[in-house]
């Protein structure tokens, strides 16, 4: 099995979980990275797995890293603590994996709906070569009248990558 971080913010009243959107599109609420967090371990199989619990836990968003020692020590004490990487007390850390998280934002995708996504995302896929079975999430700046794509794509690779290459990788142009 695998593993996946992932993070739900302690109180959601004062710390609103990231962008959530409804049915038409509209925000319901947003994160702040300075708040605390609970840290929790996802055991999967495939990213498409972990991904169903993360959008089922609609409080709660992954991160391509892992828990550092102090993060580690608070998870392990059921604490809660804020998301760092280098200010402070870092809690998350890079680590190498095999997830790819691909965001297309202001994407023109030929007959793209943002209400039925589906058609116009395999299109694009078929046209880069892309062959593996892809996780999709709308995101937070997609509008309904605006045929530019505002999406998430989540996949997995082969072989383990550093998060520096799955980073240069998702930013490619193609």
């Amino acid at each position: 099995m695998k593993e996946l971080l992932v993070l739900s913010p302690v109180d959601l009243d004062n710390n609103k979980p990231t962008k959530i959107l409804d049915k038409k599109l509209n925000m319901l609420q947003s994160f702040n990275s300075g708040f605390k967090f609970n840290f929790e371990i996802v055991e999967y199989e495939t990213i498409h797995d972990a991904m169903k619990t993360v959008f089922f836990n609609q409080s709660c968003f992954m991160v391509l890293g892992e828990l550092t020692a102090h993060g580690n020590d608070l998870y392990s004490s059921n604490k809660a603590g804020p998301r760092r990487k280098k200010k402070g007390r870092p809690t998350i850390q890079d680590r190498d994996g095999t997830e790819i998280v691909l965001d297309l934002d202001d994407h023109i995708l030929k007959g793209f709906d943002p209400l039925k996504p589906v058609p116009a995302i395999k299109k694009w896929l078929a046209k880069r070569k892309i062959k593996c079975n892809v996780t999709w999430q709308i995101t937070s700046g997609q509008k309904l009248k605006d045929r530019h794509a505002r999406i998430r794509l989540y996949f997995e690779t082969n072989k383990k990558l550093s998060l520096l290459d799955r980073k240069a990788w998702s930013q490619s142009p193609e």
